[in-house]
């Protein structure tokens, strides 16, 4: 593969990543007030403070080894949910199938703040990216509603070609229906012309915490289950 060729395809994949930061350390803050301390779920299950939401991500490291690739590094952090222009993915009601936790896809849904990392090996571009992200709402009951919207769409989204624009390049995704699986629903996409390229993104929710991540790598028939991994990961470090 030629250095344009990986160059080309880590662009495309890193859209749903990297974003405006590009691949260096870049933080952003928002409050971090323990804003829901004196509610309960439902379910009786604590809700989840903002600050704590650092604690529930699973390390660089234990995200490489779901990918199987070695060298992970959160190329970025971020604590609040980053913009990303309207007409980035040619059809807007499909855009959480190209990005996770990002502006565009959780505007309007209530949401109270948010922490992730995006997860690259920077001296191996072409290999697995992630970007793992917890985002809490006021209740379980908007978490789940939040959930229950993406999915929706995704289902709509399904089987029709989106153009994704990015650095003045555009590539082209085709979408599979969404699934479910281990309690994550997911949702996959393969890039065209790209080789079995392919990214998932796979959310769940936990008290009043969604788990979003999105997974890309070299084997798309694998990014699914990798992307559900990752999400369980974040959901069992959610205190009960």
């Amino acid at each position: 593969m030629t250095f344009t060729s990986r160059l080309n395809r880590y662009l495309a994949g890193l859209a749903s990543l990297v974003l405006i930061c590009g691949v260096t350390a870049c933080t952003k803050t928002v409050d971090g007030s323990a804003r829901y301390s004196g509610a309960r779920p439902s379910s009786d299950q604590p809700l989840v403070t903002i600050t704590r939401l650092p604690e529930l991500l699973p390390s660089a490291g234990e995200v490489g080894e779901v990918m199987g690739v070695p060298g992970f590094v959160a190329a970025l952090s971020y604590r609040s949910l980053e913009s990303v222009p309207d007409d980035t993915v040619s059809d807007p009601h499909c855009v959480g199938v190209v990005f996770g936790a990002v502006e565009p896809v959780y505007r309007g849904s209530g949401y109270q703040g948010a922490y992730g990392h995006r997860i690259v090996n920077p001296m191996l571009l072409s290999a697995g990216r992630v970007d793992e992200g917890a985002v809490a709402f006021g209740s379980a009951e908007e978490a789940r509603a939040f959930v229950s919207q993406q999915t929706g769409a995704w289902r709509d989204c399904a089987g029709q070609a989106l153009t994704l624009k990015v650095a003045n390049q555009q590539v082209n995704w085709t979408s599979s229906p969404p699934t479910v699986s281990s309690g994550v629903d997911v949702v996959a996409r393969l890039q065209e012309g790209a080789r079995g390229f392919g990214c998932a993104r796979g959310l769940a929710t936990v008290s009043n915490i969604v788990a979003d991540v999105v997974t890309c790598g070299d084997d798309g028939a694998a990014v699914a289950d990798q992307a559900d991994a990752i999400v369980n990961m974040i959901a069992e470090n959610i205190p009960a």
